[in-house]
């Protein structure tokens, strides 16, 4: 297996300049070297490529020719005739002629046919940059001919004042553009500076501690003044090496004859190619936000010291300046996100600010409270209707949300909207500063739950209807058979009582029903009615349990009327019977001779003193689904009735203000529990 040598990364990187027409070539050859090493520039020909060469900006260059012929040869030569000494790899996709000896001879370093071989490219490309002339300004520092004197008579006063003035040179401009290019300006023309260059980083990428963030690792240029602009283009400053990592680190000027320069190959290159002679950086008191790149003045004089400290601390204000026109577009660009969220709401929303203006109005709201304006022109405060207005002035005045409520707008019943208005406060300000008014248009939304109140009403009276006439031809039917016996067996003494409780049991159920029906549709309004003993209620409802159910003639009630002193207020018809249907309920739910348990507690109803009923029988109790569905209509687990029986006692005691509840159908099976509150006056 042959070896390839193995290229260590350099300390700092180096410009690949590929020329060819096809793009996917360079694509190739930019994956196939170390991209920490090397930068890849593209052209597609010698010309286009002519102000890099000659230079000292690029380390190599790669030439692909797709068909190596005379003509296509001539690529070698112009490319030569640009730069003779830098380092020349020719790719060709037609195999070995009489061409590669002429681009040999032309100056190719190597000649390769294509495809593109990373191992192979890396090893010839490290051996021919370690065998390429060094470049002249890397020269050793002991050879390094002294430098000019940094004080120079250029110096005139007026320039150092404006410097000093430096509110003079800013423009006031929020485009960062146009503030670099007039400030640029400005110092050319109080300095007399020859070449300029101003390097940024990228807006979006500053972090809040300064720090570069790992979306944006370069400095890109902003503006160039003396500078071949297709030259500064393709060399954006790194801040993790050169330039732009030195002035990270130690933030103060540079001279590029300095010991410091002359003694790192990457700083020096940087100067060299883009032909400046200082770097300062542009820092924002807190993080670097740029680097500008002077050259000599225009009558080949230096800067002096003094100068430069002038100029650093303008540079300071300057990266304030620029910080603050970034910190202005990323507010600008939130706003106008903000604007097309609120364009694209279904709801109306206004924000009015501390002063009443009209902030902001998006086309919701403008339907909603003016149709017929005209959408160009800027709502007003007045346009806003009294009422509405009114309670934005309370918000804005007091700093507490306004209640929500409902709002048709004028000549239009047909509308109906929710309003609501939230105040806003920034910082320690005692006073909201804007307030924004939501405008809900409910229309449709009330359209339809009406439609559902009503197909839930047509929904249960089809099923009461259904079940009433189920439930009132059980009752009829026994009574009919009975007629036709009576006129058959009339004088039968067993057929006539046969006859008697037959009718007896068919009126108290016609009569329960009726009941039933009547106390569904009944409201209790809450207002004075009966004072009544609780135990004279619940003995009163028994009994009427114990007549419906005669065939259980031993009831056996157990409740401490002692013990149990308490009365209340409200329907007692209706109450009584409330407990009437919880005692049927407790009756048919249990064997022979049940036995009933009624326990009073005082406790807490609706915040207020109140007494708790539990009426325990002695069978299974309720399974956890019944007990989930307690006070629905027609739930049953008989196959007789209507199942209306706990939905008429939840509707009386509701109406009383009360609860009723199966308090744990698992543990203590067989009991409800019914809450009610005592008077209020007096006590018990």
């Amino acid at each position: 297996m042959p070896r390839f040598l193995l290229i260590a990364k350099p300390d700092f990187m180096q410009t690949l300049l590929v020329i060819t027409a096809h793009s996917s070539f360079a694509a190739s050859i930019e994956a196939a070297v170390n991209p920490g090493a090397f930068r890849v520039i593209m052209k597609e020909d010698a010309a286009a490529a002519a102000s890099l060469l000659g230079r000292g900006a690029v380390d190599a260059i790669i030439l692909d020719l797709g068909n190596p012929d005379s003509v296509a040869t001539r690529s070698i030569v112009e490319i030569r005739s640009f730069d003779p000494d830098c380092p020349l790899i020719v790719f060709s996709g037609l195999g070995p002629g009489v061409w590669e000896e002429e681009a040999y001879l032309l100056g190719a370093a190597h000649v390769l046919e294509k495809p593109v071989r990373a191992r192979l490219l890396q090893y010839l490309l490290g051996r021919a940059l370690a065998e390429a002339p060094a470049s002249s300004e890397a020269e050793p520092s002991g050879t390094q001919a002294p430098g000019p004197s940094h004080s120079s008579p250029y110096a005139p006063r007026r320039g150092l004042d404006e410097l000093r003035h430096f509110s003079s040179l800013l423009v006031h401009s929020l485009n960062v553009r146009e503030l670099i290019r007039d400030a640029v300006q400005q110092l050319r023309e109080a300095l007399g500076v020859n070449r300029a260059a101003v390097f940024l980083r990228k807006a979006s990428a500053l972090s809040t501690d300064g720090a570069p963030a790992s979306d944006d690792q370069w400095l890109r240029p902003a503006h160039t003044i003396g500078h071949d602009p297709a030259l500064v283009e393709h060399f954006p400053l790194s801040l993790s090496t050169g330039l732009g990592r030195h002035l990270t680190q130690h933030g103060r000027i540079l001279r590029a004859d300095s010991a410091e320069v002359r003694g790192n190959r990457e700083l020096s290159r940087e100067f060299h190619t883009l032909g400046s002679a200082i770097a300062l950086p542009i820092n924002d008191r807190e993080a670097l936000v740029g680097v500008l790149l002077l050259d000599e003045r225009i009558t080949g004089g230096t800067f002096s010291d003094e100068e430069l400290t002038q100029l650093f601390h303008w540079l300071e204000e300057l990266g304030v300046a620029i910080r603050n026109c970034w910190r202005h577009e990323q507010l600008a660009a939130t706003h106008g996100l903000i604007d097309d969220i609120l364009a694209g709401l279904g709801n109306g929303c206004i924000v009015v600010g501390s002063n009443c203006g009209v902030l902001h109005a998006n086309p919701a709201a403008l339907r909603l409270i003016a149709p017929d304006r005209a959408a160009s022109r800027p709502m007003d405060f007045a346009e806003i209707p009294q009422q509405i207005g009114s309670l934005i002035f309370q918000v804005i005045q007091s700093g507490n949300p306004a209640v929500p409520f409902k709002w048709v707008p004028p000549g239009r019943p047909e509308v109906s909207c929710r309003v609501t208005i939230h105040p806003f406060t920034v910082g320690d300000s005692h006073r909201p500063n804007a307030a924004l008014l939501v405008l809900d248009d409910v229309t449709e939304h009330e359209r339809a739950t009406r439609l559902e109140i009503e197909a839930g009403k047509l929904r249960l009276v089809r099923q009461m209807s259904w079940h009433l006439a189920h439930e009132i031809g059980n009752a009829v039917t026994p009574v009919s058979t009975m007629q036709q016996l009576l006129d058959i067996q009339g004088d039968d003494p067993d057929v006539r009582r046969e006859l008697s409780s037959v009718l007896g049991s068919s009126v108290k159920r016609i009569v329960r029903l009726t009941q039933q029906m009547n106390f569904l549709s009944r409201e209790w309004d809450g207002k004075a009615g009966d004072t009544v003993k609780l135990t004279d209620l619940i003995e009163g409802a028994c009994s009427d349990a114990s007549s419906y159910q005669p065939s259980k003639t031993k009831v056996a009630l157990n409740m401490d009327k002692a013990k149990s002193p308490w009365t209340i207020t409200g329907d007692a018809k209706a109450l009584r019977h409330a407990f009437f249907e919880l005692l049927i309920n407790a009756l048919q739910a249990n064997p022979e001779n049940p036995t009933i348990t009624i326990r009073m507690t005082e406790t807490p109803s609706s915040g207020k003193p109140g007494i708790a009923v539990e009426f325990q029988d002695t069978g299974t109790g309720f399974s956890r689904d019944v007990a989930e569905k307690i006070g629905e209509p027609f739930q049953s687990t008989r196959s007789v009735g209507l199942g209306l029986g706990l939905s008429v006692s939840r509707k009386i005691i509701e109406s009383h203000r009360g609860s009723i509840e199966i308090p744990h159908p698992d543990k203590s099976p067989g009991i409800i529990r019914v809450t009610l509150p005592l008077p209020e006056v007096g006590s018990n």
